[in-house]
């Protein structure tokens, strides 16, 4: 008996040690790390500006001593370490202070068009990850013995093209063709289903060209493996195929690029939604630094980078779970 427990005990100590616990504590460490350096980069920025906030919103009719009592108000004249400090504190109860043209809280302003931007961003996603990996998965398949045939040239030649388009330009040539001409759908606004189309038309368009070229090379690349030489020998089913060991590993090579997706969703819905007059933060964003108001830039541009960090460690996360062996969780 006695020997069976050193036995087991023995067993337990050569059994490796989870590598989860390290990983998940080392990604928290780094997003706390970013979430800061994102705070003090966004206070310094602002508060070494030349721009004046206060004569911004009070307007140039505005008597230089009421200038000076609203920025005492404001605690602008305190010293920087001061204010920073302030800074970080209020930041962590997500308070921002209030906006310096309207003087309403920031987080209320903030939580007013931030649904909006969740919902936008959320279809967003959606439809670039399905549409795009639909489309390369099935043009890899088409042409993965034939790489130079004209599927490939039609596909490298239209995803190459809408690539290097800005976001604005195909904005703009969605309201001229379904809203001017067509009259289908509506050019500004962003209440009903309707009013999300054509936003959500011209951020997806260019990452779906990217996301499917990418899922091409990914998917040419397993279909040319040798297990999928032998599925094919075997006459198993195209479709179970594709959905049982082609998708799995596209999934996991293609994951890593959501984060980096992520950054031209994020710039394409505020150009967007300018463009569209959409009643999301990125339009948001745009009225603040037209108005200088300083307090509802910082809490706009804080909200997207944690977001945005968040958003990372969770692909990192799902991307560990998805393939355990990974270097992400051994590192």
């Amino acid at each position: 008996m006695t020997s069976m427990r050193v036995q087991r005990r023995a067993s337990a100590r050569r059994r490796p040690a989870s590598p989860w616990p390290g990983f998940l504590w080392r990604r928290a460490v780094t997003l706390v790390f970013a979430v800061w350096a994102s705070c003090t980069l966004v206070f310094f920025v602002t508060a070494l500006s030349p721009f004046d906030p206060v004569r911004a919103a009070a307007g140039v009719s505005a008597t230089a001593e009421y200038v000076a009592a609203r920025r005492a108000e404001l605690g602008l004249d305190d010293p920087i370490l001061v204010r920073y400090a302030r800074f970080l504190f209020d930041a962590l109860r997500l308070d921002f202070g209030s906006t310096l043209s309207t003087s309403q809280p920031v987080s209320d302003v903030i939580a007013q068009r931030f649904p909006y931007t969740l919902t936008l961003g959320l279809l967003c996603f959606a439809i670039v990850t399905t549409v795009g990996l639909a489309i390369g998965m099935l043009v890899a398949q088409r042409t993965v013995s034939r790489p130079g045939s004209r599927v490939a040239a039609v596909f490298d030649g239209i995803t190459g093209v809408l690539v290097v388009i800005p976001d604005y330009l195909i904005a703009v040539a969605l309201i001229l063709v379904f809203s001017v001409s067509l009259r289908l759908l509506p050019a500004a606004g962003g209440h009903g289903a309707q009013a999300y189309i054509l936003p959500a038309a011209s951020i997806s368009i260019g990452l779906i060209a990217v996301f499917a070229r990418l899922v091409r090379t990914e998917t040419a690349r397993v279909l040319r493996e040798d297990y999928l030489r032998t599925a094919r020998a075997n006459r198993i089913p195209r479709m179970r195929q594709m959905l049982a060991h082609v998708l799995p590993n596209v999934a996991t090579s293609t994951l890593t690029f959501g984060g980096l997706m992520l950054a031209g969703l994020l710039s394409g819905m505020v150009i967007a939604e300018t463009v569209f007059d959409f009643p999301g933060i990125g339009s948001l964003l745009v009225q603040a630094i037209t108005l200088q108001d300083q307090n509802l830039m910082v809490g706009i541009v804080l909200i997207i980078a944690t977001i945005a960090l968040i958003v990372n460690i969770l692909v990192d996360v799902l991307l560990a779970v998805l393939d355990p062996k990974s270097m992400i969780v051994r590192s």
